[in-house]
C-alpha cells in the first residue's frame, strides 16, 4: 500500500510542478528558478524547465539565452563505482554562465564549469572544462 501511496504522491507533485510552470514563459522562467535558489540575471530567455536537483549551484548572468533541451548537471553520479577505493569521493560543483551568452539546443553543462562573458556554446556541445572564455 505504501508503494501505491508513493506513486500517487510523486504523480501529484509532478502535476503541481507542471501547473506552476504553466504560468511562466521563456522570458519569465528566471523568476521560477530564482524561487528554487538559482542566481539568474536580468533580461534572460530560458526555455529549459529544470536546472537539476541542485539549482542553487547554478549562476546565470544578464542577457543570457538558453535553448531547449539544455541539461544542467551539477553532480556526477558515476563516481559511485569508486566508493570502495575512495569512500569520500564526490564530484559536484557549480555551473556559471557569464553575461551576454547563448547556450545552444541540447547542450550538456557538467559540474565545475564557468562560461565567460559573450560566449556562444553551439548546439549539441558538452561543456566539461573548468573555464570557457
Amino acid at each position: 500500500m505504501s508503494a501505491l501511496k508513493n506513486v500517487i504522491t510523486r504523480t501529484f507533485q509532478r502535476l503541481k510542478e507542471g501547473w506552476e510552470l504553466y504560468n511562466y514563459d521563456r522570458f519569465t522562467m528566471a523568476e521560477y528558478f530564482r524561487k528554487l535558489g538559482a542566481t539568474v540575471g536580468e533580461n534572460c530567455s530560458i526555455i529549459p524547465t529544470n536546472f537539476g536537483p541542485e539549482p542553487y549551484l547554478v549562476k546565470i548572468g544578464n542577457h543570457v539565452t538558453i535553448a531547449t533541451g539544455v541539461k544542467f548537471s551539477t553532480h556526477d553520479g558515476g563516481v559511485w563505482i569508486f566508493r570502495n577505493e575512495i569512500p569520500d569521493i564526490q564530484v559536484y560543483g557549480s555551473i556559471e554562465i557569464g553575461d551576454n551568452c547563448v547556450i545552444g539546443e541540447n547542450v550538456i553543462l557538467l559540474p565545475n564549469i564557468k562560461i565567460g562573458e559573450n560566449s556562444i556554446i553551439g548546439a549539441g556541445s558538452v561543456v566539461d572544462r573548468k573555464s570557457v572564455v
